[in-house]
């Protein structure tokens, strides 16, 4: 994440349910106290795929401020990767 730094996760999947929905959950490793779902939805959407995902956590914290900027920046990258020579791999 920019500006945050690196947070160890740790977790399981709550449901996985293929091609449309992942659910997991866990905790920040330095916050043992702390637990974050996460909830994925996956769509058509023209030629590619809408991703929709929500996130909640119990304790708000530096880790959780910056989850937004930090899953925008993974998608970025995913992106670029798939429309790059990863997708051809």
């Amino acid at each position: 994440m920019f500006g945050i730094g690196h947070h160890a996760f740790e977790g399981e999947f709550l449901e996985v349910k293929a091609p449309e929905r992942l659910v997991f959950a866990g905790q920040i490793s330095r916050l043992p106290e702390s637990r974050v779902v996460t909830e994925i939805q996956f769509e058509e959407h023209g030629q590619g795929t809408r991703i929709k995902l929500r996130q909640t956590h119990a304790l708000a914290s530096e880790a959780t401020a910056g989850a937004r900027a930090g899953w925008t920046q993974s998608l970025d990258k995913l992106e670029e990767w798939l429309a790059g020579e990863g997708r051809r791999s």
